[in-house]
């Protein structure tokens, strides 16, 4: 038994919450900093729908910005469909964190120890 005071001889983690968890693949990540310092950081998920036409899509509501809603039974969209029929991407943000400047530091250690154990 330890005094009071004393630092304990090993810590013990234990992670909560992994009964539901479900993986997710990011592409990318935007943020910036916060008022109070701390990094602000989303991490997404691009969709691209290029064989998504004007022409293909059975519309349910669209928007003045080109918003499009498809019916029951497409995929459930949304979808921007231009004039010219371009490529457009729907960024589905999977997580957002707000990270300090140290954990943030041992976060990129820790990262780049996992980039280097995958090269």
């Amino acid at each position: 038994m330890h005094g009071a005071g004393e630092p304990p001889d090993a810590v013990v983690f234990e992670y909560a919450g992994l009964e539901g968890l479900k993986p997710v693949y990011v592409e990318g990540a935007l943020g910036d900093i916060t008022h109070q310092g701390l990094l602000n950081v989303l991490l997404f998920t691009d969709y691209r729908r290029p064989e998504i036409t004007e022409q293909s899509l059975e519309v349910a509501n669209e928007t003045s910005t080109g918003v499009v809603t498809l019916k029951a039974g497409n995929d459930p969209g949304p979808y921007r469909v231009d004039a010219e029929n371009k490529a457009h991407f729907v960024r589905h943000v999977q997580a957002n964190f707000l990270i300090t400047k140290d954990r943030l530091d041992a976060l990129i250690v820790w990262l780049q120890a996992k980039q280097r154990e995958m090269a």
